[in-house]
């Protein structure tokens, strides 16, 4: 499962050529942990995290503000997603108040009373949206509306107050953003009790409030309280609105409807019939048998280039050397490393081969090493500084690598560390002291 970048529009790209500005953005590892996030004027802030941190496995997650997106259910007979994607524009139709060609329709799962819950947004407005993360370069895994990845399991409704705006998911299927101002009324009219059903439980709604808006959320909360058949729950909202949103989504699994629907579906590769499958593998069988012709002569000529450049290789050691008399092209590697070796030490240890050297020993002596993976080594003559891109089981491998470099003299630190699933990949500087 790659890296999750979740970005939430604080308000929509007008234009197609716009670009992507003015976004909230999170940067979630495999496992759920964050790794970063802010706010953003452009998406290159994001990218050169992404390029110093040597992260390139990443997903984005697009979330929309609410109020932009018409909530609503259908009720469409038939159960065969094909028949139901047919009739949704007439059913949804006669509730929109604009033309059904110019709006982007996102049809949900079958709720609970029988109907269909969509998601109804205009169609140029989600369009310069979703070309707006495409063109970043990031595969888009998927767009929601905000408020639908409120954690709603356990209760019937949640409220999440953010600034002057309340984000509002209700079952079975409706979801919104609305103004203070205006919550109390939508509610009400949203969320009616059964009056002939006096005998059932209240319904479950949780509210999320930030501490610093508790005293100027007092009255909403008491005019939201005198509604009948409600049990209310309170609790504080610690962390910014978007980092409750992608926590819930970790927790919960994907909830809410993913707006990549019909002209804007993410292409996955579908699987082609056994008919199809069949030329393929015919053909990759001939080319299999003429590859590996191909394969067999190219090994035997690289084999004879390679014996003439060892011998070419031996005479130019002996014309270095010539004092030499058992050297031959089996120990020829062997015998240049150890006077090369040589060499190194008389100079020192901060030149590359000195440092190089100390980290392979401190590596041989760490424990489990077979879990540590060097993936790139670098170095600075300027700075006199080694610089090694690895991947270990854990932080306490990096740790005890830094340490034992430490203690033999030389200077090491650890730059930047990334947790990954299940590894961790970090950074090691090197130098003489």
């Amino acid at each position: 499962m790659p890296n999750k970048l979740f970005i939430r529009a604080l308000s929509l790209p007008e234009d197609e050529n716009e670009g992507l500005s003015n976004f909230e953005w999170a940067l979630y590892a495999r496992a759920g942990q964050k790794l970063a996030g802010g706010i953003a004027e452009q998406f290159e802030n994001v990218q050169q995290l992404l390029d110093q941190n040597s992260i390139d496995e990443v997903q984005i997650i697009g979330l929309i503000p609410a109020n932009l997106i018409n909530s609503t259910q259908v009720t469409i007979p038939g159960k065969q997603t094909r028949f139901v994607q047919q009739a949704l524009p007439f059913a949804v139709e006669e509730q929109l108040s604009e033309d059904i060609d110019s709006v982007h329709i996102a049809l949900g799962e079958r709720l609970s009373n029988g109907n269909y819950a969509v998601e109804v947004i205009n169609y140029t407005l989600f369009k310069a949206y979703f070309d707006a993360l495409s063109n970043t370069g990031i595969t888009v895994d998927a767009i929601y509306s905000d408020a639908s990845l409120l954690p709603i399991q356990g209760v019937d409704a949640v409220i999440g107050f953010e600034d002057d705006w309340a984000l509002v998911d209700i079952k079975p299927g409706t979801v919104t953003r609305v103004k203070l101002f205006n919550l109390v009324s939508y509610f009400d009219s949203v969320l009616i009790t059964d009056d002939e059903a006096e005998s059932i439980d209240k319904k479950q709604v949780s509210c999320f409030m930030p501490p610093s808006q508790a005293d100027d959320l007092k009255i909403v909360l008491a005019e939201l309280q005198q509604s009948e058949g409600f049990e209310w729950t309170n609790r504080d909202l610690n962390v910014p609105m978007l980092e409750l949103l992608c926590e819930s989504w970790f927790q919960q699994g994907t909830k809410g409807i993913n707006l990549c629907q019909g002209d804007f579906k993410i292409a996955n590769a579908a699987s082609p019939s056994l008919k199809k499958w069949k030329s393929v593998a015919a053909v990759a069988g001939i080319w299999f048998v003429l590859q590996v012709g191909v394969d067999i002569g190219k090994g035997y000529y690289y084999q004879q280039e390679a014996d003439n450049y060892s011998q070419q290789a031996l005479q130019v050691y002996k014309k270095l050397f010539p004092a030499e008399r058992r050297v031959s092209v089996n120990n020829l590697r062997r015998t240049l490393q150890g006077k090369l070796k040589l060499a190194s030490t008389s100079q020192g240890n901060t030149d590359f081969l000195g440092l190089l050297s100390e980290a392979g020993y401190q590596y041989s002596k760490l424990p489990n090493n077979q879990n540590v993976e060097f993936k790139s080594v670098n170095y600075s003559d300027q700075r006199q500084e080694l610089t090694i891109e690895l991947r270990a089981g854990s932080f306490q491998q990096l740790d005890q690598l830094k340490n034992g470099l430490t203690s033999a003299g030389l200077g090491a630190k650890i730059s930047s560390a990334i947790n990954e699933q299940n590894s961790v990949r970090g950074r090691l500087s090197v130098t003489g002291s």
